[in-house]
């Protein structure tokens, strides 16, 4: 099963020849390392990742990327790549004049990261919230919970989820989407729309038209307001009207 995609560009191989005693104590104890002409070998590879995306989530944003790594075997399974992480990061800063750390994994225990697979970007969204709402039912309050995202756009449908089932939430980073000035166009147009007397919505749609400024925006929406009134029917006039109409004679039915 494929569960995701990218494409690597500007891809570069450095390979440097190593004894693979030297990397022993770097490699976990199950994987035997891959040897070539009597040695082992690591390799540095420089590249950027672009159109990436695991199944179910949100597209990544195009990034450049440095991985350290050695050749191995799983004894059962076959060969396969062993990628350093900390150990490299380590290396590196002990030669620095300015940074000298050395990082190491703190938390031995606790559940571990979950893969999940959902339909859809909404999906996704119902699915976050179910897991922060069953956080909150074991007693973990809501400011103790975050979701991570690479890009602001990447929380548009979890914030919806999130204010759909009345849930309050900050976010950093980014404007919410609710609070974005495109959603607000959007939402001023379709409100106005329900709403021939909305000024408020009138106001801020009439802008997104060209040449109308905020006092050209003031006047047409207070006339509007004023001139537009919707005559409602009452039900006995909806009664009579009903009557008229026929199942073999196509009519127009009035609006109230």
């Amino acid at each position: 099963m494929i569960v995701g995609e990218q494409d690597w560009s500007d891809l570069l191989f450095l390979h440097w020849r190593v004894p693979a005693s030297d990397l022993r104590d770097h490699v976990p104890a199950r994987l035997s390392i891959d040897e070539r002409d009597g040695s082992a070998w690591v390799s540095m590879t420089p590249f950027t990742l672009r159109n990436g995306r695991l199944r179910g989530l949100p597209p990544l944003p195009d990034f450049h990327e440095l991985n350290f790594r050695t050749y191995v075997t799983l004894p059962g399974h076959g060969p396969g790549i062993w990628f350093f992480s900390l150990d490299a990061a380590n290396a590196l800063m002990q030669d620095s004049p300015i940074h000298k750390k050395n990082l190491m994994a703190k938390k031995r225990e606790g559940s571990k990261p979950r893969y999940v697979t959902v339909a859809d970007d909404s999906a996704q969204g119902e699915y976050v919230v179910e897991r922060v709402l069953e956080a909150r039912e074991r007693g973990v309050l809501l400011k103790r919970q975050a979701v991570l995202f690479r890009s602001s756009h990447h929380s548009d449908t979890l914030e919806l989820e999130l204010v759909r089932r009345n849930i309050p939430y900050v976010k950093y980073g980014g404007l919410k989407f609710l609070e974005a000035a495109h959603v607000k166009d959007l939402l001023a147009v379709l409100r106005w729309a329900d709403n021939p007397k909305n000024r408020v919505a009138a106001f801020r749609a009439l802008q997104l038209l060209p040449g109308i400024g905020p006092s050209s925006a003031e006047r047409i929406s207070a006339l509007i307001g004023t001139t537009l009134a919707p005559t409602p029917l009452s039900a006995n006039q909806w009664n009579r009207n009903a009557g008229r109409f026929s199942s073999n004679t196509p009519t127009r039915c009035p609006r109230p």
